[in-house]
């Protein structure tokens, strides 16, 4: 619910509840595509009423969930949801946010349409996943249905225009579904992003203007006084009806939603695509003491033996392998170019099994053998 329309707009939480079920399925169907099973921090920017929230909570049951909203109203209503420990809130404003350790799961319902130039801000927000975190969103995308454009044209009417003190409705603005996907890829995310249009079935009376009131019209109403504000709502409910008349079934208003889940891929994985590369050798930068740890989990992931000394792997690999450090380097720094405070762990496929290897991987052509330094995992 946040940002720059909603900060000078009083929100109505009982208004926008009206339609929960409408309001609540596309949110469900974005989380529902969020693949996190052991996620244990996770945020809401734009939590609303915190109902949805609460649903994240029971999710992840071993989660911290914090809800945040710029609406004081919301939060005022979300409060009554918290669980001490599990589900907090607090009102804030999604630019200026920052978690207090990296997320594992980042989630924004209809909620960046409202931040202008929120495209740039992706890539902020990304920077607070941790590794494997998902970052997952939603916005509308029906700006230019007759609902909106009614709403501006009214604004802009010459009666009502002076009594907004000639301020222009403020437009809530989305980007294509290929923007948000070259974006989300550019910071390194593996994205997944597509559209759906939900033909909503609303029932009573004028039903697409109630729906409005929770929404789309609330700077409007913040801005106009009691009775400005029931004939504002009188002229376009009439201008509304007429757009989306009422059937026997009820009223149908086209929703256009765009979704977007992005993940981290996580530092295993990175490591693990050294193997489809087909290195053959790789050096591991390693904080002492973390030599055993280090051992274990690089083995296992790459596939390869451990070496206890370059000495060896330049003997076992032949002069003219890709192994060997360039000739111009000194040769008192041949052994290695690592950070300070660093020890090393070498390790190799296609090498005898031998006393200075702690397993053997068979025999491999040195001519064929691929080479690669690791600094600062560990």
């Amino acid at each position: 619910m946040s940002e720059t329309i909603e900060r000078r707009a009083v929100w109505d939480p009982a208004q926008y509840e009206r339609f929960a079920d409408e309001r609540s399925r596309p949110f469900r169907e974005l989380i529902g595509r969020i693949n996190h099973p052991s996620a244990l921090r996770i945020a809401d920017l734009g939590c609303g009423t915190g109902s949805l929230t609460a649903e994240l909570a029971a999710r992840w049951p071993a989660a911290a969930v914090e809800g945040i909203d710029s609406s004081p109203e919301m939060i005022e209503d979300a409060t009554a949801r918290s669980l001490p420990g599990r589900l907090e809130f607090r009102v804030g404003d999604l630019r200026d946010w920052e978690p207090d350790e990296p997320v594992d799961v980042l989630v924004s319902n209809a909620t960046l349409q409202w931040v202008p130039g929120h495209l740039e801000l992706l890539d902020r927000l990304a920077g607070f996943l941790a590794p494997g975190g998902v970052f997952a969103f939603q916005v509308p995308g029906n700006f230019d249905e007759p609902s909106h454009r009614l709403l501006a044209e009214l604004r802009a009417s010459e009666r009502w225009q002076q009594k907004l003190d000639g301020q222009p409705a403020q437009r809530a603005a989305v980007n294509a579904p290929s923007e948000y996907l070259a974006a989300l890829t550019t910071v390194g995310l593996a994205a997944d992003v597509w559209e759906t249009t939900y033909l909503q079935v609303l029932e009573g009376k004028n039903a697409v203007l109630e729906w409005m009131k929770g929404t789309a019209l609330r700077p409007t109403l913040t801005a106009l006084g009691p009775e400005d504000q029931e004939m504002f709502l009188a002229e376009l409910g009439i201008e509304l009806a007429a757009a989306y008349p009422e059937t026997l079934s009820g009223t149908v208003l086209p929703f256009r939603r765009i979704f977007a889940v992005a993940r981290r891929v996580d530092l295993g994985e990175q490591v693990a695509d050294f193997r489809i590369a087909h290195l053959d050798h790789v050096q591991i930068a390693i904080p002492p003491g973390g030599e055993d740890g280090a051992r274990g989990f690089y083995g296992d992931l790459l596939g390869l033996a451990e070496c206890l000394s370059l000495q060896f792997l330049l003997h076992a690999v032949g002069a003219g392998s890709r192994a060997t450090e360039p000739s111009s380097t000194p040769a008192s720094r041949r052994t290695s170019a690592l950070p300070p405070r660093r020890t090393s762990l070498w390790l190799s496929r296609g090498l005898q099994t031998s006393p200075s290897c702690s397993k053997g991987r068979g025999t491999k052509s040195p001519g064929t053998m691929s080479w690669h330094r690791v600094t600062g995992f560990m």
